[in-house]
């Protein structure tokens, strides 16, 4: 993905793209609000304390700086299914490795926290069959992930 990315862009001088290992000693590579753009796609769910990282985030945030990021919606039915279906039998495998979901409430929270806002929080996620089932359920509880574009 970081060499697509990188190749997409080669003509592009004002972009900078890394890959990097998340830690706490990573946000001391660089000054507060270095970056107009922070984009983490399925990375929260994996973290020890994602909390922290996203406050981390935030201050590498230029004053107009968008944030965004993924994480599973915990208000899925699907996902509540899924938990259950992990703890009891194991499967799918891939959820035993996903350490966080939020709910709507819970995000907002977090960026309140933060001293960010959500601009938009888009429910995304469509499973097949089972979203054709609930197609009746409004998409926060229906649809598996949600993404969060966020401002200072």
């Amino acid at each position: 993905m970081i060499d697509s990315c990188r190749k997409l862009l080669e003509t592009r001088t004002n972009i900078q793209v890394n890959q990097l290992e998340i830690t706490p000693a990573l946000f001391r590579k660089w000054t507060e609000g270095t970056f107009d753009l922070i984009i983490m796609s399925s990375v929260l769910e994996y973290l020890e304390d994602p909390e922290e990282i996203l406050e981390q985030t935030g201050l590498l945030l230029s004053q107009k700086g968008r944030l965004i990021f993924s994480i599973p919606n915990r208000d899925s039915l699907f996902r509540k299914i899924e938990y259950q279906l992990n703890r009891w039998i194991g499967i799918p495998p891939y959820r035993s490795l996903i350490r966080n979901s939020w709910s709507r409430k819970e995000t907002l929270r977090v960026l309140e926290k933060m001293k960010f806002h959500a601009t938009k929080i888009i429910f995304q996620g469509e499973v097949p069959i089972y979203s054709q089932l609930f197609f009746w359920l409004p998409r926060r509880f229906r649809n598996t992930m949600m993404i969060v574009i966020a401002s200072k």
